[in-house]
């Protein structure tokens, strides 16, 4: 039947090993027709024939749904309806070549003037304490020192201009 509708002869049918056919085997390898299984998991060797099988199918139902045919027609209608989907693929990527020599100096930091950091060659650090950095722990600490009064005053000013808070003597 292909034969006759395509005018060609099949040289090659692909399945996935589901089990459909592997009873038409035989048959094929009698006829000259390679059988090959497609891989295992791989959608892109699969998905081509089903993809367009169910378009087939849905272009099928949206014709008889269209058409307004009695339901009990429909049963007939796939085995007369044939509609050649063509088998275009994508063009192929182009391939560029890749020049063998560089076709610009390279960029460097020296040449743009930006340079390394001088590594450290001591690691040793000093520590110095200051009198002033002193941080009083209590009220009678903190009242001798002139700073902590100056901010202890200016504190007190923010509180009462906003009425925040009461203060007790």
């Amino acid at each position: 039947m292909v034969g006759n509708v395509f005018r060609s002869d099949i040289k090659q049918f692909q399945a996935n090993e589901d089990g459909e056919f592997h009873k038409l085997e035989p048959y094929l390898n009698k006829h000259g027709i390679l059988f090959r299984y497609s891989c295992p998991t791989t959608a892109q060797q699969n998905g081509v024939a089903e993809r367009k099988n169910r378009h087939v199918a849905e272009k099928l139902r949206c014709l008889l749904f269209q058409s307004q045919m009695p339901h009990v027609f429909w049963s007939r209608s796939p085995q007369r309806a044939y509609s050649p989907i063509p088998n275009t693929s994508p063009p192929p990527t182009p391939v560029f070549s890749i020049p063998s020599a560089p076709t610009h100096a390279m960029v460097t930091r020296s040449r743009n003037g930006i340079t390394k950091p001088k590594k450290l060659t001591s690691f040793t650090a000093s520590v110095t304490t200051s009198p002033s950095l002193h941080t009083p722990t209590c009220y009678t600490e903190a009242i001798k020192i002139p700073y902590w009064q100056q901010a202890m005053a200016k504190e007190y000013n923010v509180l009462t201009q906003q009425h925040l808070g009461s203060c007790t003597t």
